[in-house]
């Protein structure tokens, strides 16, 4: 439910799309919004992440925190997990726009349908494929190992999120001179 919930926003963002608003998000002001506000979010959660790791505050057997326990419907968690994602907004407003901008020339509307249904076919069994490593790895993992991926996972969000941040900045730095 957590893929369907990703897969409806995709819907509505494809949507979105195909009646024109990309315009809205290529925009310098939205890219800059995305680039630092994404930034900061993912330095955030990065942070917290190696912090956690470190201190030994998470481990294997732990349940969900409060603030990913504070909706229990896994439609919601997919539907707000893609919509914090800022490379989500990126991917669609620069890739998968050009996908369905594509897909209108050569069969009109049903070219976005057709895009986002095969697309939706690669979502769901990779999601799939990574929720039964996540669970299956809970068995074969320690504590010791888990906070050294955890860790590494924060180092990543942390280089991504500066990434954004730094995009961000040459975007603005860009519109002053």
């Amino acid at each position: 439910m957590i893929v369907v919930g990703h897969a409806l926003v995709e819907a509505v963002v494809l949507i979105a799309l195909a009646l024109g608003v990309s315009a809205f998000f290529t925009s310098d002001p939205v890219r800059v919004s995305v680039s630092l506000l994404g930034g900061f979010f993912l330095v955030w959660m990065g942070r917290g992440l190696v912090r956690d790791a470190y201190k030994g505050a998470i481990s294997i057997g732990e349940r969900a925190s409060k603030e990913i326990r504070a909706t229990s419907d896994p439609l919601l968690r997919g539907v707000l997990a893609a919509i914090a994602n800022p490379y989500f907004v990126i991917w669609w407003a620069m890739v998968g726009g050009a996908f369905v901008f594509h897909g209108i020339k050569l069969l009109g509307l049903l070219g976005p349908v057709i895009f986002l249904v095969c697309h939706w076919a690669s979502d769901f069994p990779w999601f799939s494929f990574v929720s039964f490593c996540v669970a299956r790895g809970r068995n074969y993992l320690g504590n010791r190992m888990f906070r050294y991926i955890i860790a590494a996972c924060g180092i990543f969000l942390l280089a991504l999120g500066a990434s954004f941040a730094v995009e961000g900045a040459k975007l603005i730095i860009k519109r002053t001179c």
